[in-house]
């Protein structure tokens, strides 16, 4: 996602705690129009803040066969939300945003991604933020989250940079960090080979062979 710095502004999103929102609107919305709006901003925040009219309808509007009235009113909607009337908008196909965007899911990206690059002692020293943070993730309820992968590569980002710290964990005999983390991914993904085989792992550095069957 973008999270570039522009002068009209800055906007949270927030994408993973069950119930959509935004801090920082400086202009009016509708209780009505405020979800929509919220789905528009995330829309084009997790694709770099630039979308295509046609990908934005049929990310909205999936069911409907007319939908350009619908989009210019929530578009319009969005940009008296955002204060910028004139703005978010590249010529007649291409749709931008002018403001400073960031969220909770980029947030929990970044702490994913960032901590396969800490220092052993700094991220055993994360798992249990990281931990808590994955177990407290309810997605929103936008379709197009699902159906276009942001979700299963969110949950792989999370799973893989768990499956990094149990390994780290049961290398260091930190056994409960190393528990905690392996139950948070396989919670997430179930299936995942490498967390069945950390698991393995520590039950065998934990209760020996026995452990493993």
């Amino acid at each position: 996602p973008r999270t570039g710095h522009h002068a009209l502004g800055a906007l949270r999103l927030e994408l993973i705690g069950g119930t959509p929102r935004v801090d920082g609107l400086l202009g009016e919305v509708t209780r009505e129009d405020l979800e929509r709006v919220v789905e528009v901003l995330a829309y084009l925040h997790l694709h770099d803040g630039t979308v295509t009219r046609d990908a934005l309808s049929n990310a909205l509007f999936p069911r409907r066969s007319t939908t350009d009235h619908l989009l210019d009113d929530l578009w319009q909607a969005t940009r008296r939300a955002v204060d910028v009337p004139r703005a978010m908008q590249l010529g007649a196909q291409l749709l931008s945003v002018p403001v400073d965007l960031d969220s909770d899911w980029a947030e929990l990206s970044r702490r994913a991604l960032a901590v396969q690059f800490r220092t052993r002692d700094q991220a055993l020293g994360e798992i249990p933020e990281l931990v808590a943070a994955s177990a407290r993730v309810e997605f929103v309820r936008f379709s197009w989250l699902e159906t276009e992968g942001h979700i299963g590569r969110l949950r792989f980002e999370i799973c893989d940079s768990l499956h990094h710290l149990g390994a780290l964990a049961v290398g260091a005999r930190e056994f409960d960090l190393a528990s905690s983390a392996i139950a948070e991914g396989l919670r997430l993904e179930p299936s995942s080979e490498l967390l069945v085989r950390d698991l393995m792992l520590l039950r065998h550095e934990t209760e020996g062979v026995a452990g493993v069957t």
